[in-house]
């Protein structure tokens, strides 16, 4: 299993993100996730591999069999959102929910864009609202969650995240570093994503890159940045995964 990160070398960070970084630590929630077995986990390997072998997208895949993320804690996000409560949330690449669902306390509504047909069940079942990648209405917050590496266009997804974004709203992304191309959808993976890294990149070093190449040219301004794990229980290994999470807090400059 990976290890847990939650510290940075600051000297080796770019000076902007240096200023702005908040070292968490672990939680008993980070301990609980890492403990749990995947549910029906012998069952749902089976199916992936069934569904593999047919040749299904792997977005579809994972909605069906319910992979099951953790990233945040509600103490997290109070200290994002410095305990005030916010009038809306929009939620890019949702998933099935279960990273969005943290703001519930701190939010009056949530809405989710989601292009899995099987997660997007999954997130009405929470109560989510669904809207189509056409929304245009201002955000007191809109979250990335692990999009960004792994879509074809990362630029647009940032464009549509600032066009749903309200005068002083939050941008929070959050992606693995160093970043690596991959695709869900094993039939036509991209090799178009503009932000990979090589993979022997240092965690600092690929942060402080993504940060003067994407967000500093998309005129973002960073006023929080925190490394945290990104937990996945994946049923097609049978275990749960450890990626290195950068997670920016950001405003419109």
């Amino acid at each position: 299993m990976n290890t847990l990160h939650y510290a940075c070398n600051k000297k080796k960070l770019h000076p902007d993100i240096a200023r702005v970084f908040l070292q968490n630590k672990k939680s008993s929630e980070v301990t609980d996730f890492l403990k749990k077995k995947t549910r029906f986990s012998q069952i749902k390997f089976l199916l992936f591999v069934f569904m593999t072998v047919l040749q299904w997208k792997h977005y579809h895949i994972k909605g069906i069999l319910w992979y099951e993320t953790f990233l945040l804690n509600k103490w997290n996000v109070a200290d994002i959102l410095k305990q005030k409560r916010k009038k809306n949330l929009l939620d890019i690449g949702a998933w099935d929910g279960s990273i969005t669902q943290i703001f519930r306390e701190f939010v009056d509504e949530i809405d989710c864009i989601e292009p899995s047909v099987s997660f997007s069940k999954i997130l009405i079942k929470r109560g989510f609202n669904i809207q189509n990648e056409s929304v245009n209405k201002p955000h007191d917050i809109v979250t990335i969650f692990n999009v960004l590496d792994i879509c074809e266009y990362p630029e647009k997804v940032l464009e549509k995240a600032k066009k749903n974004l309200a005068k002083d709203g939050l941008l929070i992304i959050s992606l693995p570093f160093p970043i690596w191309t991959r695709s869900w959808d094993i039939r036509n993976i991209k090799k178009t994503n503009t932000l990979g890294q090589p993979k022997s990149t240092s965690f600092e070093l690929s942060v402080s890159e993504f940060y003067e190449n994407f967000l500093q040219k998309n005129n973002l301004k960073v006023i929080q940045f925190s490394r945290l794990p990104y937990l996945v229980s994946k049923p097609d290994i049978k275990e749960v995964v450890v990626y290195d999470n950068g997670l920016f807090v950001c405003r419109n400059n």
